[in-house]
């Protein structure tokens, strides 16, 4: 009888054990509870994006857009809150944001990581300050252009974003 009773109780231990290690396991492959990070996709040229659409990465389902350029027609007061929002919920929710915009300011005091969308493929996933190194028309064009040079002041006062 007392031999039954540890081999319940080492039972017990190890289904205890795998279940943590499966909420664990479940809770990295969805994002909560590690850290967050906000990408931003800059697409060229492509068509059929709306909100709503189911973002993957490695062809495993992430999010869907939701909002395309979210700060146009904003006043530059209500820009600015909008991006303090996205911050404050990232940093105190850990919530990952996926968000299609050609605003660059936008783009470089939020972004930890850019994705660059260009000749009908990602160009290059990276930090802001590695997509900006990156070699490539597009990117030379986008972002290092006047608008761009701009810009980047933000990463100049903003080196970690997010």
């Amino acid at each position: 009888m007392r031999d039954d009773r540890r081999s319940y109780i080492a039972v017990g231990a190890f289904v205890v054990a795998m279940v943590a290690a499966l909420v664990v396991w479940l809770a990295a492959l969805s994002g909560s509870g590690f850290a967050a990070h906000s990408y931003f996709v800059v697409y060229a040229n492509v068509l059929g994006l709306a909100e709503g659409t189911q973002v993957l990465y490695e062809g495993f389902p992430v999010g869907q857009i939701v909002g395309i350029e979210p700060t146009a027609g904003l006043d530059p007061d209500s820009s600015d809150a909008f991006v303090s929002l996205l911050r404050s919920l990232h940093r105190d929710l850990e919530l990952t944001v996926i968000m299609v915009t050609h605003d660059l300011d936008t783009l470089f005091e939020l972004s930890t990581r850019i994705a660059v969308l260009a000749d009908k493929r990602v160009i290059v996933a990276a930090t802001p300050k590695e997509v900006i190194a990156f070699q490539h028309p597009f990117i030379h064009d986008f972002f290092l252009g006047e608008r761009g040079q701009r810009a980047m002041e933000l990463l100049r006062e903003y080196p970690f974003a997010v």
